[in-house]
């Protein structure tokens, strides 16, 4: 795949969009969530420029993502760019050497903190995780 030159770009482009990205490329702000700087306990991304965190994707964001059919792409911003400890490294692993992309077995560490935090309250929560191969049901411990 060719790098897309600035005059074919140019041709594309509202003016003020183009000035914007020109000079977002320009200074490298645009910050990567994969990349960045994530809080020691919930291992979610950091937020705000200052702390070199990402941009945050909200309730609002994640209904439009659900109503335009994008399941993958929700599923890659809430997991593997979010707080999936080891699908994150294995993703970023997979992105540099090429290949397909393996789908996390284990719970993000959101859930597993959620787990903790109803433990701490004396509740214990049992969840089970659905095989895509041969559909059967698995318990699993958080």
């Amino acid at each position: 795949m060719k790098p897309v030159s600035k005059q074919r770009i140019h041709g594309y482009l509202n003016p003020s969009i183009r000035e914007k990205a020109e000079y977002l490329m320009e200074e490298r702000e645009i910050l990567l969530n994969n990349l960045g700087h994530y809080a020691l306990v919930t291992q979610q991304p950091l937020r705000g420029r200052a702390k070199q965190g990402g941009q945050r994707v909200g309730e609002m964001e994640v209904w439009a993502l659900e109503g335009f059919g994008v399941a993958h792409i929700l599923q890659e911003m809430l997991t593997y760019k979010s707080d999936h400890i080891r699908a994150r490294q294995e993703v970023l692993g997979t992105t540099i050497i090429g290949g397909t992309i393996p789908n996390p077995e284990d719970a993000p560490e959101s859930f597993r903190l959620l787990v903790r935090e109803l433990r701490s309250l004396a509740l214990e929560l049992n969840h089970f995780l659905v095989s895509e191969k041969n559909f059967q049901i698995n318990r699993k411990e958080a």
